[in-house]
């Protein structure tokens, strides 16, 4: 008991210094524990003293590994959570689950060998440790790739095998274009590469280095380092084995090869029934080839408009005409083809004596003339007063005319006009003091009746030639009632009167004296009785001014050319002499009036000296007044609206 006493009195000495170590440096007070050679020093072969906290040891107990301690009972020291000293297995050393000694510990175990002390594995001979584990020794170092297999014997690493004492790497199925450098790892030569594994591939077929192209070999197979073995219908371009392009053995000119025997045409070009790019002509080209795109080259005989078309080509041209055909013109309205296939004007009515020069238009030849159905007839420049000009120069007179000296057409009196001038066919105009007989002839006045033989008195317009028988002076007529003399015209009637300088020559239709223009307006001719001073120079003593330097000569004078007046006639020299004026015209010869531009000679004027306006087209309902100009008659108006036509329509 006493024993028991002490050992507790002891163990309970330890806990209460320990206590007061612990709360001293809880208390931060400078506390110096014993040594710990003491606590642990060995009391049996791996076991040795040691100090945990009570908490601790009471949990070892109840574990059962507290083989070799006895704890105290104290409740007082589960309270206080103080250490104890117990004896336990010393480090390096762990307790046996069997026999609960305490054997030694090796951290990374000692296969193949046994644990002889903490951290010592002891191998058999021949045998080291390495890291817990008990591997053969070889005395000498083992070659590249092998590893030591049993003491003092060396075996080459798994994947290698012994091949003239080194170890080579294995690669199942061989490494073909390469070389083997581990274990199923090739190293493929230049130029080659490794194929990829097919799908299900195990590992153990063989690798084979497969050559390289650059391009992929598209449409072909990489047969050698940069080689490609084109496909059917693909070929390697000039100077390029590694790619493959589409092969078209008839050329793709102008266009690029997509797929074997596929061509694809450049802008400007089109596949042809032959698959071959050719030139485009959107426009066509007919009557050629299209040489380039929207260019034509001709067939012989045509060229190329300003479209960029083959037409047909005349090379002599096809003036007034259309080029149909090669060489060959087809003409447009109003032209025909000549002997040398060129369009000449037509005229249908023929160009007898001229040459047509446009459509229905003639240029005479030198001698003829257009007449007014646009025909060649013979000139006379002289004219052809009462005759008809038959050959240039040349008259045939009409019945009751004669040829004179100077080729010109005079009338003929058969009666012979001796003291006279024979004026018309059949009629003599006597001199002074001479007038006609029965037969026409111009006898001495003196020899015939006096005027007072004429009951009724022939008037200021005739003489009395015998008894009650007066002879009218020429442009008047003998009025059937009065037995007297009255212009040839008095049966006419014009509403606004002519005037004292002009007669009235038809319905409406004044004619003016010469020089006088009838107003338009009215109708009537001027009041304006000549004067002298409106002819610059004056006419002379031979003659009278009758309109703005118009002279009318008396009889045996004529005009001069130079000075405008009146001079004596010097034979019949072909001069102009007119006994008469010619109204609205001019004395182109003896007696001969030459009407202007828009009159013409009235066919009722016997004297031939009157020329009457023209109105073209007629002036139905009214009276041409001057030329173009109509006058309508009572109960007619000029229509209106209408340009350039003179028509008289009802009110």
């Amino acid at each position: 008991m006493y024993k028991t006493l002490f050992v507790s009195s002891v163990l309970w000495t330890l806990l209460v210094s320990d206590t007061l170590a612990i709360e001293g440096v809880k208390g931060r007070h400078v506390h110096h524990d014993r040594p710990n050679s003491v606590l642990n020093s060995t009391v049996q072969a791996g076991l040795c003293y040691k100090r945990i906290r009570y908490a601790d040891a009471l949990a070892l107990n109840a574990t059962g590994q507290f083989p070799h301690n006895t704890l105290p009972s104290t409740p007082q020291e589960g309270t206080k959570g103080g250490w104890i000293t117990i004896l336990d297995c010393c480090d390096g050393y762990e307790r046996s689950s069997t026999s609960g000694d305490c054997n030694p510990s090796c951290i990374d175990g000692c296969l193949g060998g046994e644990c002889t002390g903490p951290n010592v594995c002891t191998c058999s001979p021949g045998w080291i440790a390495q890291k817990g584990v008990c591997v053969p020794s070889c005395e000498q170092p083992c070659q590249k790739d092998a590893y030591c297999f049993s003491p003092n014997v060396c075996t080459c690493k798994l994947g290698y095998e012994e091949e003239n004492g080194n170890c080579k790497p294995i690669c199942p199925g061989g490494c073909k274009n390469g070389e083997c450098v581990a274990p199923r790892v090739c190293r493929c030569r230049e130029g080659y590469v490794i194929q990829p594994s097919p799908e299900g591939f195990t590992g153990i077929e063989g690798k084979e280095c497969v050559p390289v192209c650059e391009n992929g070999c598209r449409n072909g197979e990489c047969t050698a380092p940069g080689v490609c073995t084109c496909h059917e219908g693909y070929i390697n371009p000039s100077g390029d084995t590694e790619s493959c392009v589409p092969s078209c053995p008839s050329g793709c000119s102008n266009g690029e090869c997509i797929a074997p025997n596929v061509c694809k045409c450049k802008p400007g070009f089109t596949l042809d029934s032959t698959n071959r790019c050719v030139p485009e002509c959107p426009q066509g080209c007919i009557n050629g080839e299209c040489i380039a795109p929207s260019v034509c080259r001709c067939k012989p005989g045509f060229t190329l408009d300003s479209t960029n078309r083959c037409v047909p080509d005349c090379p002599q041209g096809c003036t007034n005409g259309e080029c149909v055909s090669p060489g060959v013109c087809k003409c447009i309205q109003g032209f025909t083809l000549d002997l040398t296939n060129k369009c000449v004007p037509e005229c249908p009515q023929g160009c007898t004596n001229g040459e047509c020069v446009s459509p229905g238009v003639c240029k005479c030849i030198p001698g003829f003339t257009l007449d007014s159905t646009n025909k060649c007839v013979p000139e006379c420049v002289q004219g052809c007063i009462n005759g008809e000009c038959v050959a240039p120069g040349i008259c045939n007179c009409s019945p009751g005319y004669v040829l004179d000296s100077n080729r010109n057409c005079v009338p003929d009196c058969p009666q012979d006009c001796a003291n006279g001038v024979c004026v018309t066919p059949g009629v003599c105009k006597c001199n002074l003091g001479y007038s006609h007989d029965s037969n026409g002839r111009c006898v001495n006045t003196q020899s015939e009746s006096k005027v007072s033989d004429c009951q009724f008195d022939c008037g200021p317009n005739a003489r009395c030639v015998g008894r009650n028988r007066c002879s009218c002076n020429l442009g008047y007529r003998l009025d059937p009632d009065t037995r007297r003399c009255i212009p040839l015209s008095n049966s006419f009637e014009c509403r606004n009167g002519c005037g004292i300088n002009g007669f009235c020559a038809g319905p409406d239709m004044c004619i003016c004296n010469y020089g006088m223009p009838v107003d338009p307006v009215t109708g009537r001719c001027p009041d304006l009785q000549p004067t002298q001073s409106q002819c610059q120079p004056d006419c002379g003593p031979n003659g009278s001014c009758v309109g703005p330097n118009r002279c009318v000569c008396n009889f045996g004078y004529i005009v001069d050319p130079d000075t405008g007046r009146c001079i004596p006639q010097r034979g019949t020299t072909g001069e102009a002499m007119c006994e008469l004026p010619c109204l609205n015209g001019d004395c182109t010869g003896i007696n001969q009036c030459t009407c202007r531009r828009g009159y013409t000679l009235s066919p009722s004027d016997v004297t031939r000296t009157r020329c009457v306006p023209v109105c073209m087209g007629g002036c139905h309902n009214g009276v041409c007044t001057a030329p173009n100009m109509c006058i309508c008659n009572p109960g007619y108006r000029k229509e209106a609206g209408v340009k350039g036509r003179q028509r008289c329509v009802p009110v």
